[in-house]
């Protein structure tokens, strides 16, 4: 496990306290780690006491019941922090308080450089390029539910295939990768209408098999299935790339064989 999420921390009075990431914290790293095992020197929970020294107010620091809501995931694949990071985003996950990568921020609440889950340029001292950073919220903390970091496996079987009365917040995720992957120009409203039928249509049929020519469902758009969607993150990946020159086909290789998404074809 790349992160310590128990333990016990002294600071300047030098008495140990014990402190745990929160639930919703705890669920996301497990989550990560699966997916992305190598540690990282940045990856951290509790702040140390040079943290503590120069941030004590900071999310890293336990509270009075011992709790830690923040947490730092290091880069081991340059492209792997900005694939979770967009997608924790895009997920607009109730959960988040703030995330931090790249000299940029979003929160999950209004500020006057910008909407919610919206990114705004960063200007503190350090500027996150080894990591990213993630605040929780108190008022949820609680909630362990699976987060979605943009992968396949995040995804689970109950969820698809993705249809117009799925679940909110699987629409609205569906219709920001095909934002960020086509420049789709959809409403990310979580309102399955014709627009994201287009979308989907335009781009993720050539992902399906010649025997599902006859779902009519899939073929009107109104349908995602399992071989759509990795279709879809495999080109979400490719497009939150830093280069933003395009993948060669041996790192699209690699990043699928990571992501565990198997589509038959690759937009070119």
């Amino acid at each position: 496990m790349r992160w310590r999420l128990t333990g016990t921390v002294a600071y300047t009075d030098n008495v140990r306290r014990a402190w745990r990431t929160v639930p919703s914290l705890t669920k996301l790293l497990v989550q990560v780690d699966a997916v992305y095992p190598v540690r990282h020197p940045a990856d951290g929970t509790a702040a140390g006491q040079g943290h503590f020294s120069t941030n004590p107010k900071s999310d890293h620091t336990p509270d009075v019941n011992g709790d830690v809501r923040a947490g730092d995931i290091g880069e081991v694949v340059e492209d792997d922090a900005f694939t979770v990071a967009e997608a924790i985003r895009l997920s607009r996950d109730s959960r988040i308080k703030y995330m931090i990568h790249e000299r940029r921020l979003f929160s999950s609440y209004d500020h006057a450089n910008g909407p919610p889950y919206t990114w705004r340029p960063y200007s503190g001292s350090n500027p996150h390029s080894s990591h990213v950073h993630i605040s929780v919220l108190r008022t949820n903390q609680n909630d362990s539910t699976a987060w979605d970091i943009g992968t396949s496996t995040t995804m689970g079987d109950e969820m698809l295939p993705l249809k117009p009365d799925s679940a909110p917040e699987d629409v609205r995720s569906l219709q920001g990768r095909l934002n960020t992957a086509y420049g789709s120009g959809i409403k990310e409203n979580a309102v399955w209408g014709d627009t994201t039928s287009a979308a989907v249509k335009a781009n993720l049929l050539d992902y399906t098999r010649s025997d599902e020519a006859g779902d009519k469902d899939v073929q009107q758009g109104i349908k995602v299935n399992a071989r759509m969607w990795d279709g879809l993150l495999t080109d979400f990946i490719r497009k939150v790339n830093p280069a933003r020159g395009g993948m060669s086909e041996t790192q699209v290789k690699q990043l699928i064989e990571t992501h565990a998404v198997n589509p038959d074809a690759h937009h070119a």
